[in-house]
This record gives structure tokens, C-alpha cells and sequence, in this order.
């Protein structure tokens, strides 16, 4: 016969296995950065300067991801994935490659293009198209548009 101090430890060491259970099976959230360098040529048609001459531009895109890891396969999203919707891009003229939503191909609309590829996970994108000048959009410039501004 169990003394009531073994049947007390044992249904402590019970609660302990089914809280390590629960929390295994619990969404486990993850954020993601991945950073690409493509090249690409582009013009801006009623742009009043020499942009509106096709020019390439090497770009660098970051993209931050976010959401619960996908307990099958371990991942969020696979990175090879995100780098080929990037890469899509590479070595092209955008504007031959872009719909027509996000012409003309400034790095501002390149930004929305890759947000919305990835819209279920996106919380922000970063398009470089120099060293010094760059287009974010993230969900916070999301929610902000979507109410109007402010």
C-alpha cells in the first residue's frame, strides 16, 4: 500500500508529464529574416529624368516573416521558397515581369509586390535599390493604409 506522500509525488510527476505534453503541442511562433541580392533593369515611363530610360539597379530585398512553426515539417515557411519568389526577378526587366499593379516598378512598389507575395507571414519588406535609399512596407504601413493614414 502507497503511503499518501508516493501517491501525492506521483500525481505531481503526472502533472509534470501532461504539462511537457501540452506544452510540445502547443504553437510554437517563430520570426524568419531572409536578405537577397538580384539585379535587374527597369524604366519609369512618365518619370521626368533619366529614369524613364530602362537602367538596372542591384537590389538587396529583406523580407521578415513571422507566425507558428509547422509542426510536420519543422518550418515556418522554407527558406528555398521565399529566396525563388526573390529570385523570380533576377537578371529580368521589371517591367516586363510585374502585373500591372505594381507598375511602374519603383522600389516602393517592388516592397508591396513581395508583401503580398508572402502576405500570410509577411510583417515587413525592405527593398534597397542603392546603398542609400530603400522602400519598406511592413504591417504596420499596412494597417496605417487600410485605415486611412495617421
Amino acid at each position: 500500500m502507497d503511503t499518501i506522500e508516493v501517491r501525492e509525488a506521483r500525481k505531481v510527476s503526472k502533472a509534470r508529464k501532461v504539462s511537457k505534453a501540452r506544452k510540445a503541442n502547443e504553437a510554437r511562433y517563430v520570426r524568419l529574416y531572409i536578405t537577397r541580392k538580384i539585379a535587374a533593369a527597369h524604366y519609369l515611363p512618365d518619370y521626368p529624368g533619366a529614369c524613364s530610360n530602362m537602367h538596372g539597379h542591384s537590389l538587396k530585398v529583406e523580407i521578415w516573416l513571422q507566425g507558428p512553426i509547422n509542426l510536420e515539417t519543422g518550418m515556418l515557411l522554407d527558406f528555398k521558397k521565399v529566396k525563388n519568389i526573390i529570385d523570380r526577378l533576377d537578371h529580368t526587366v521589371l517591367n516586363d515581369m510585374l502585373p500591372s499593379q505594381y507598375l511602374p516598378p519603383t522600389a516602393e512598389n517592388l516592397a508591396w509586390y513581395f508583401f503580398n507575395q508572402l502576405k500570410l507571414f509577411c510583417t515587413k519588406v525592405r527593398v534597397w535599390e542603392s546603398d542609400d535609399c530603400a522602400a519598406e512596407v511592413s504591417t504596420k504601413v499596412n494597417s496605417l493604409y487600410e485605415r486611412g493614414g495617421n
